[in-house]
């Protein structure tokens, strides 16, 4: 399978996850094309090693041997806690003396928190025939436009369209850049404009 295709690595890495999927994460692990055999002992490395080779044969699979390398110990050592005060000492310096203490704004602040989280700006869908509003901004770099509705005193958005500008767009005019931010929403949202009054507005 070539590399150079845009989907190569995911498809291969399907491949591979079903191909070894008895022994992923039991003796074996396997990222695209590297893949790794380990075993808890020399013992059973071999067996583990014949289980692999078996999977690679069946599937016609072929390894180069110039990348291939057997028996290396685990890359981790098991290093143990340190108990020596010396080793600890430094944190004396970042540790300022005070007392706890409760911030009594907190709560109050914590609860608006969780209200806003509670209520994230997601988009909304359009009621029928019901009017809507599309925004359109433009920047040196970037036109956008955004598609909203009204809901009482709210713009809920509908929709998000942006589009970096290349080459000869990056000297348009301001109003041409507006011009342009109108054709891509208009083009991204046809559906939107069919079926429903769409008001632009800029500024």
């Amino acid at each position: 399978m070539p590399f150079g295709l845009k989907n190569a690595g995911a498809t291969y890495q399907r491949l591979v996850n079903k191909a070894f999927k008895h022994m992923i994460e039991r003796n074996m692990e396997v990222y695209i094309d590297n893949m790794l055999v380990k075993s808890h002992s020399k013992d059973t490395h071999i067996q583990d090693l014949k289980e692999c080779f078996e999977v690679v044969r069946r599937l016609g699979m072929k390894l180069n041997p110039s990348k291939c390398t057997f028996g290396k110990n685990g890359g981790f050592k098991q290093i143990p806690i340190q108990r020596s005060r010396k080793r600890i000492t430094f944190l004396q310096n970042f540790k300022e003396r005070r007392s706890l203490f409760v911030d009594q704004q907190m709560p109050r602040g914590v609860r608006r928190v969780k209200k806003y989280l509670s209520k994230p700006p997601l988009l909304t869908k359009p009621r029928d025939k019901k009017a809507l509003y599309m925004y359109l901004s433009a920047s040196e770099e970037v036109v956008s436009a955004v598609l909203v509705k009204v809901e009482g005193k709210e713009n809920q958005p509908v929709y998000y369209v942006s589009k970096v500008l290349q080459g000869a767009e990056l000297n348009y005019s301001p109003i041409e850049k507006i011009a342009l931010a109108l054709v891509v929403a208009a083009r991204k949202l046809r559906l939107y404009f069919q079926s429903h009054r769409v008001t632009v507005l800029t500024n």
